[in-house]
């Protein structure tokens, strides 16, 4: 199968069937049943697994036996009459005015508390005669988590587009956003317009955050990869539940 195929598809379909029926891969291919297959899946939504991710792995599967019926290695795909199951991945949760407001104000608290502990640090090493960090008193902004929560409730941007979006994309004369089409879900380019909160905070953010291409870069100025750990701890001090940066 990975011979006739382009490698890193038939890699992966390899890596999928691995993980999603490793209790079948000592099995003849036709001796797989549609029963079998049905239990499985039980077991799986039992377990927590999502219908989306279920259906996912049972297409690969037969894909795979349809590609063998072709080869003639079997007669036929025991599986070919099994449904997809009914999934609803449109989860709609909207933050209430009580939980938009906790979430800015443990924005404001979260950059206040670094501040201080910036100073508390600088004071440290004035105290033992080390070079001080870069000072937080005057700065806006003290890292890139609230710019980002910003440009995602005042746009609408996916995360992805937040993650990968550059300087050029950016035209703070126009007050637009560019989403260009290989970084939208739709694939397709759509201008943004910004409002008076997104525009200072672009503008600000342009002057303190020292990034280069992207607007948002790690130390190595690449785009950011990540801030799971950032925004589920301001999530827990917001005392927000049951969101998603998704949401």
């Amino acid at each position: 199968y990975q011979e006739a195929r382009n490698p890193k598809t038939a890699d992966r379909i390899i890596k999928s069937i691995k993980a999603g029926f490793p209790h079948l891969l000592e099995k003849q291919l036709a001796d797989i049943s549609a029963s079998q297959i049905e239990v499985w899946r039980n077991d799986k939504r039992k377990s927590g697994m999502k219908e989306a991710t279920i259906n996912g792995y049972v297409s690969t599967l037969k894909a795979l036996l349809n590609r063998a019926v072709e080869w003639g290695l079997i007669e036929k795909n025991n599986l070919e009459n099994i449904k997809k199951l009914r999934s609803d991945n449109k989860r709609i949760r909207f933050l209430n005015d009580d939980e938009q407001e906790r979430l800015k104000t443990a924005l404001e608290e979260r950059t206040a508390r670094i501040k201080k502990e910036r100073d508390n640090a600088n004071l440290h090493r004035v105290m033992r005669n080390k070079p001080m960090l870069p000072e937080f008193k005057k700065r806006t902004y003290v890292d890139h988590l609230t710019p980002i929560v910003h440009l995602a409730m005042y746009t609408g941007m996916r995360k992805g587009e937040i993650l990968s979006l550059k300087w050029d994309d950016v035209d703070l004369k126009n007050k637009t956003i560019t989403v260009q089409p290989e970084n939208a879900k739709s694939g397709k380019r759509r201008h943004i317009p910004t409002n008076a909160i997104v525009l200072n905070m672009l503008k600000t953010w342009k002057k303190e955050g020292g990034t280069v291409e992207y607007v948002f870069e790690n130390e190595t100025n690449k785009p950011l990869a990540d801030f799971k750990k950032a925004w589920m701890n301001l999530l827990k001090n917001a005392d927000i539940n049951n969101f998603r940066f998704h949401d």
